[in-house]
């Protein structure tokens, strides 16, 4: 038997075929376990693997020594101190982008802080703008229109600035939108001119009635 050309304490163990499977396949060290253990560089157990026909295992394999550093939590490269707690409840949410959780993020979008939260002030005349230009608005306004012959009431003049008067006002008598004993005709120039005499809005026949008379004893003089 050949001396080895190793110069260590175990250098024998490199012609022993049978301790080099053994460390290799049966306790799953890796080839630099093995090297470390002899020790010698790796080209030499290399060598000796060949010489005895011993196959390497492939690169993908994991050995026994190898021992991962556990990349969680606080261990992880991309810790950033963790998901952050719900600002209502403070409970702790899926996502370090969340602010709130699931049941809290619903009622925190009810009432004024949704986003298509309105005023009562600002719902009632949207509202109002709506009924206004609907359909049974549109036929109501024919209606009266054609009941007064296109004319207007005070001046019996036909022009293109025509306008359909509730005597009760829109607001305040929603019972009377769309009666037709509660519409009249009027020119553009009556309309305005009541409506700057009596204000825009919360009129009443009453009103009417008064401009009616005021409009008489002018004419009359």
């Amino acid at each position: 038997m050949n001396t080895p050309r190793v110069k260590s304490p175990n250098a024998h163990l490199l012609d022993n075929p049978e301790w080099l499977r053994s460390e290799y396949f049966d306790k799953n060290k890796s080839l630099l376990n093995i090297c470390e253990s002899i020790p010698c560089a790796k080209l030499t157990v290399l060598r000796r693997f060949k010489k005895y026909g011993i196959e390497t295992k492939p690169k993908y394999v994991t050995y026994s020594d190898v021992v991962y550093p556990d990349r969680k939590g606080e261990s992880s490269p991309t810790w950033k101190g963790g998901n952050n707690k719900c600002i209502d409840c403070n409970k702790l949410l899926g996502s370090r982008n969340a602010t709130r959780c699931v049941q809290c993020r619903g009622k925190s979008n009810r009432g004024k802080n949704n986003a298509c939260w309105k005023p009562d002030e600002q719902k009632s005349t949207l509202i109002s703008s709506r009924i206004r230009h609907s359909a049974d608005a549109k036929d109501w306004r024919n209606a009266v229109f054609v009941r007064d012959g296109y004319m207007c009431k005070i001046c019996g003049e036909n022009t293109r600035t025509l306008a359909a008067h509730h005597l009760d006002a829109f607001e305040i008598f929603p019972e009377k939108r769309f009666d037709v004993d509660n519409g009249v005709t009027l020119c553009g120039v009556h309309h305005t001119q009541f409506h700057r005499l009596f204000g825009f809005g919360k009129n009443t026949a009453e009103q009417f009635q008064e401009y009616v008379e005021q409009m008489t004893t002018e004419v009359t003089f």
